[in-house]
């Protein structure tokens, strides 16, 4: 008869291997999980920003500067060139520091909002999903408007909203994402119970 001896160490000893197996797998399933998450972004950036860019190409180049075409009786498509900021906000401007101080600013901007994303809480709850989805729509606008005056100097408009003679500035996609995540970050804050979600 073979008797095997097994003391308390040797179950200590067992059950902290078994621990550190099941912590690796866990750090490699987070590791996996986030850089699957930096793919995704990613991907959400840059087809949105894809979007900006090709419609604004296409109707810079069907259309002539200051063309006006009616397709809704809410809605125009309207050629402009934008040198100041968003929705047309110190567009008159037009001064050569100008265009370099907003294209630092969309820089930094874009820079932080990176860094949102990074510092967000890996856990799913929904104040932590909305945040995300915000930046990830601010981001994208930024970056369509930045490179549009990188390229040409200026941003190019064409939506236009209006009611009766009452007509709103004129903008583009980037606006949109920007306006639409400034909305859900604010949304958010009011209705959020959980605010600690960023990592420390």
């Amino acid at each position: 008869m073979v008797v095997i001896k097994i003391s308390a160490v040797d179950v200590l000893g067992t059950w902290l291997n078994r621990s550190w197996i099941l912590n690796m797998i866990n750090s490699r399933y987070f590791a996996n999980l986030s850089y699957t998450n930096s793919i995704m972004y990613a991907i959400s950036v840059l087809f949105l920003v894809f979007t900006d860019i090709v419609t604004k190409l296409y109707y810079n180049k069907h259309l002539s500067y200051g063309s006006d075409l009616n397709v809704l009786p809410f809605l125009n498509i309207t050629l402009i060139y934008n040198y100041g900021a968003s929705f047309g906000l110190l567009s008159d401007q037009n001064q050569e520091w100008q265009k370099y101080l907003l294209i630092s600013i969309g820089i930094i901007a874009s820079i932080f909002m990176i860094i949102v994303l990074y510092k967000l809480d890996r856990n799913e709850n929904i104040a932590s999903i909305r945040l995300r989805f915000a930046t990830i729509l601010i981001l994208s606008g930024t970056l369509g408007n930045v490179l549009d005056r990188i390229t040409h100097g200026y941003v190019i408009d064409f939506i236009s909203l209006h009611y009766n003679n009452i007509y709103l500035p004129v903008f583009n996609i980037a606006d949109i994402t920007i306006s639409l995540g400034f909305l859900i970050f604010i949304a958010n804050n009011f209705f959020s119970k959980n605010l600690n979600i960023y990592k420390k």
